[in-house]
């Protein structure tokens, strides 16, 4: 709910699935056999396949904290309330733009609770922004450098090779 008011929240929400909402990707699962339409509830397989995020990632997410272990069925097997496959998608979606799972945490507890300021969430995202932005100038600095070195390579014996040359040298 804190996310959605400033925007953020609308942006991890909004997993790139096929564009489909959270509620058609659950039919389009009960339909596809993976749990019953009126049940309500997700095995790990369904949970899965509805939030984008690999079965063991959702176990390690469990181990972490960052997911509540889920109820399980009288076999043994985890069942998924549709809460928690919309957490799931969330930090899906924040893994998908380039968050820590720390700040996944973070963003989840002001999500978690909505009496909180949007100013932190806003202040959070923009730090991101900011690493971002600083690991794109470094890809940048490293792409002219190897073009430099690309564009020196005489193509003659690997002795005289200019990019094993740079890459021996500081």
């Amino acid at each position: 709910e804190a996310l959605d008011q400033c925007g953020v929240g609308q942006v991890i929400h909004r997993a790139d699935l096929g564009g489909d909402d959270f509620q058609q990707q659950f039919q389009a699962v009960a339909a596809a056999g993976l749990i019953e339409a009126g049940q309500r509830r997700f095995l790990i397989g369904a949970a899965a396949a509805a939030s984008g995020c690999h079965i063991e990632t959702i176990r390690y997410y469990e181990r972490i904290g960052l997911l509540s272990h889920p109820a399980r069925t009288p076999g043994g097997y985890r069942e998924y309330l549709p809460e928690g496959v919309e957490r799931l998608r969330f930090i899906t979606r924040g893994r998908e733009l380039g968050f820590s799972l720390e700040e996944i945490r973070s963003l989840l507890t002001l999500s978690d609770d909505p009496t909180l300021s949007c100013r932190d969430v806003d202040q959070l995202a923009r730090h991101h922004l900011e690493d971002v932005q600083q690991r794109l100038r470094e890809l940048r600095r490293i792409a002219r450098e190897l073009e430099r070195t690309i564009a020196s390579c005489a193509g003659g014996k690997r002795g005289q090779c200019a990019i094993l040359g740079a890459l021996s040298r500081r």
